[in-house]
C-alpha cells in the first residue's frame, strides 16, 4: 500500500513503467484499464466526493499529494482520470518536466454536463500533449474532436474492460423465479432512485437489493425505502460479486445521456439479464441481452417485470454477447498497448488479461 497520506494503491515497484491516477474514492473503469495494462493504481481523495463547494477546498490539497505521488513514483506513463481536468493539468505539467508520457480515460462528466463542459477546450489542448485520450463511445469521440477532425490529437474508443470475478469456486447461481433484482447504484445525481423505490412498490413480490454507501441518501428519501428493499451499504469484492451473480435480473439506470454505465458492463459480464436507460449509446452497447426502460416508476416495474419473464433467454443471449465484447477489447487493447513506449514490465504483463491473476491482482470497488 502507499504511504502517501489519502491515497492507495496496488503495486510498490520503486519506479512502474505506467502509473494510473484518480480523485476519487472509487474508479473501477480507470482501476481495470489500469489492471490490464499492468499498472499500478492509486485513487487521491479527502473530504466529500462530488460536492461541488467543497471542491475549491480539496483541490489545492489533491494536487499537491498528486504532484508529490508522481515525483515519488517517477513513472514513465501516466493513466489519469479525468474529470476533473486539474488532475490532468497536474499531470500534464509533471509530463513535460519529467520527460515523460500520460494518456487521458476521460468519462461521460468531463464532456458532457453543466459542471465540466467548459473545459472542453482546454481538455483539446491537453489531449494534443497525451499519447492518447481515451473515451467510451462515438458521441464523446466527436464532442472532443470538434472541428479538429483528428488531425492534431488521438482519441480511441474503448469500452469497460472486461469483469473477472475471480471467485474461487464456481459463482452463485441464481434461484430460478426468485424474482430478485440487485439495482447497481452509486446514488449520484443521475440516478433516478426515487422512481425505483417507487417501482418497488408496484412489485411487491420482488425483492430488492440497491448497492453503494445509501449514506448519500437524503433521510427524506431513506425513509421512504419500501419493505421489499434492502440498501446494502459497501460490499467487499466477493460479496459485490456474489450478489451480481445471484441476481434474476440487474438494473443500472441513469437520466444522462451518453453515458456508459460500469453496472452495466458489469452485467454482462456476469452474464446477467440487464435492466438499463433507453439511450442511444446503451442499445448500441448491448443490442441484446438487455430490457431498455424510461425513468418513470411505471416504466422501470414495467422493464423490471419484462426481464424477469425472458430472464432465461436475456441471460443466454448476454453471455453470448460478453464472448463477443471480450474479443472486441483484446483488440482495442493491443492498439493502446502499441502506443505506450517499450519496458520490460510492460512485456511481463502482456499476458495479463488471458490469466486467472487479474482479479487477484486489482485493487477495486465495484461501486461504479
Amino acid at each position: 500500500m502507499s504511504r502517501l497520506p489519502f491515497a492507495n494503491a496496488h503495486h510498490t515497484s520503486a519506479h512502474p513503467h505506467v502509473l494510473g491516477i484518480a480523485w476519487a474514492p472509487t474508479a473501477p473503469r480507470s482501476q481495470r484499464l489500469a489492471a490490464a495494462l499492468g499498472a499500478e493504481m492509486h485513487k487521491v481523495h479527502i473530504l466529500g466526493f462530488q460536492r461541488p463547494l467543497i471542491a475549491p477546498l480539496k483541490y489545492p490539497a489533491l494536487a499537491v499529494v498528486s504532484w508529490f505521488l508522481l515525483w515519488r513514483r517517477r513513472p514513465r506513463v501516466v493513466l489519469v482520470q479525468n474529470p476533473p481536468i486539474f488532475l490532468v493539468l497536474v499531470v500534464a505539467l509533471y509530463a513535460r518536466l519529467a520527460g515523460t508520457d500520460y494518456l487521458i480515460d476521460t468519462h461521460t462528466g468531463g464532456l458532457m454536463g453543466y459542471k465540466w463542459a467548459w473545459s472542453v477546450p482546454l481538455h483539446r489542448w491537453l489531449s494534443r500533449q497525451a499519447l492518447a485520450t481515451i473515451v467510451t463511445n462515438a458521441e464523446l469521440r466527436d464532442r472532443l474532436l470538434g472541428r479538429s477532425g483528428g488531425q492534431r490529437f488521438r482519441v480511441l474508443m474503448l469500452g469497460d474492460p472486461p469483469v473477472e470475478w475471480g471467485h474461487s469456486t464456481l459463482p452463485p447461481i441464481p434461484v430460478p423465479e426468485a424474482r430478485h433484482a440487485v439495482v447497481i447504484a452509486t446514488y449520484t445525481s443521475d440516478e433516478p432512485i426515487e422512481e425505483v423505490f417507487a417501482a418497488a412498490c408496484q412489485l411487491p413480490d420482488v425483492s430488492f437489493s440497491i448497492t453503494g454507501d445509501a449514506r448519500r441518501l437524503s433521510a427524506a428519501v431513506r425513509a421512504r425505502c419500501p419493505k421489499n428493499v434492502r440498501l446494502t451499504g459497501w460490499l467487499s469484492d466477493a460479496d459485490y460479486g456474489k450478489l451480481v451473480c445471484s441476481a434474476n435480473v440487474v438494473i443500472a439506470l441513469t437520466t444522462r445521456n451518453h453515458t456508459l454505465l460500469c453496472g452495466a458492463w458489469e452485467a454482462l459480464y456476469a452474464g446477467q439479464p440487464l435492466v438499463t436507460s433507453d439511450w442511444p449509446v446503451l442499445r448500441l452497447a448491448f443490442p441484446q441481452g438487455a430490457v431498455f426502460t424510461g425513468a418513470t416508476a411505471q416504466e422501470i416495474a414495467a422493464a423490471i417485470n419484462l426481464a424477469l419473464a425472458q430472464e432465461d433467454r436475456l441471460r443466454a443471449a448476454m453471455r453470448a454477447l460478453a464472448t463477443d465484447k471480450r474479443q472486441g477489447w483484446a483488440l482495442a487493447l493491443a492498439e493502446l498497448r502499441a502506443l505506450i513506449p517499450e519496458d520490460e514490465s510492460v512485456s511481463r504483463q502482456s499476458s495479463f488479461l488471458e490469466t486467472s491473476e487479474m482479479g487477484q491482482q486489482r485493487e477495486r470497488s465495484y461501486e461504479c
